[in-house]
């Protein structure tokens, strides 16, 4: 995936800009693409040379389109998707005159897969051997193709039956609009669990700051996969 996007920004470079987001709890880079025409380019080397003191409320300003994938990490084809439209929205430029006018008047900021970690676990295999009845390997292999959450380290609550430790936080649900309200969790163990406080996971925190530092005129769409469909 993300070699995918470096090879399109190496190819496509007038239209295709590589995106460092953040980084996870497991040191894998959250990454994404920008997708648009620069509509403000350098009009000669003395503005090239001194960028910073010219005044960006100056400049035509370009809306924004966001659409993120994967913030569930069983939740793949939102990540497929995401990579579709940014095959078709490179294929199309120059071609299809409604999506090369889109274009010269939007920036797209694709991130096909906000949960790698996550994204990274529900793919992993586990082998037979290690679980001695069946019932047991496929209960297994279900909690790992159904992972939600991202894979931050456990946090053990004390329970009637002795300590219960759960790993991930619901990405969704850790963002500081209407944080911990109905339809969340403050259980860690839960699928909703929306983790100690707002912004408490370095994944959530990269996005919010990215989109805070690349404010543009419109607001965000994002791509949400519901137990795999769009």
């Amino acid at each position: 995936m993300v070699r995918y996007m470096r090879t399109l920004e190496f190819y496509y470079p007038h239209l295709v800009q590589l995106l460092q987001i953040g980084t996870t709890h497991e040191g894998r880079s959250i990454e994404g693409v920008k997708i648009g025409i620069d509509i403000n380019p350098p009009s000669s080397d003395f503005e090239q040379n001194h960028n910073e003191v010219v005044n960006k409320t100056q400049k035509r300003q370009k809306r924004a389109f966001w659409i993120d994938g994967n913030m569930h990490a069983r939740e793949w084809a939102s990540s497929h998707t995401a990579l579709f439209i940014i095959n078709q929205l490179i294929a199309s430029y120059g071609k299809d005159t409604f999506l090369t006018k889109a274009l010269e008047q939007i920036d797209f900021y694709i991130v096909p897969c906000a949960n790698p970690d996550g994204f990274e676990f529900s793919r992993s295999s586990i082998n037979p051997k290690v679980c001695r009845k069946f019932i047991k390997f496929l209960k297994k292999i279900f909690s790992i193709r159904l992972w939600r959450k991202n894979r931050s380290p456990e946090q053990c609550t004390r329970t009637w039956n002795g300590l219960l430790c759960c790993r991930g936080v619901d990405l969704n649900r850790n963002f500081d609009f209407h944080w911990a309200e109905t339809g969340s969790s403050l259980n860690a163990c839960s699928n909703l669990y929306s983790g100690k406080r707002a912004f408490s996971e370095p994944e959530s925190r990269a996005l919010a700051e990215f989109l805070k530092n690349n404010n543009e005129e419109e607001g965000e769409r994002v791509f949400y996969a519901f137990v795999g469909f769009l």
